[in-house]
């Protein structure tokens, strides 16, 4: 009697699919999570003596908001300190003549030393003439 064996042969192709299908949908949500965060720019103008700073969600594709001051409103300009779970956050923050406080960046973040370069090139271009 001769014993035979089947060899059975695995198709991973429908695994496969899966990893790149799963793949795809996490680059998608990263993309979204990053997307629904607010964007800032931020426009100091000598020759118009204005400050603009404009808002913008998923992109601008859900809006833009645009906030005006005028230079001559600014009376300061920080790096606030923030203690959260995370440790410390920074945020630069104008000081205005009506005692308004306006953060450039909506969002906390780390670097202390890049914001206090940012504040300084500020000051310095608000003081020159």
């Amino acid at each position: 009697m001769h014993n035979s064996r089947k060899r059975c042969k695995q198709d991973d192709t429908l695994v496969g699919y899966a990893a790149i299908g799963i793949t795809i949908f996490c680059l998608l949500l990263g993309l979204l999570i990053i997307a629904s965060g607010s964007f800032i720019d931020c426009n100091f103008d000598k020759e118009s003596n204005s400050l603009s700073i404009s808002h913008y969600k998923w992109f601008g594709i859900l809006g833009k908001s645009v906030f005006l001051y005028s230079l001559n409103e600014i009376v300061d300009i920080k790096v606030k300190n923030f203690y959260g779970e995370d440790g410390t956050a920074h945020q630069i923050t104008l000081m205005l003549e009506s005692g308004e406080r306006v953060p450039l960046i909506g969002t906390y973040s780390s670097g202390f030393k890049e914001k206090q370069e940012i504040v300084k090139i500020i000051k310095n271009f608000l003081a020159s003439n």
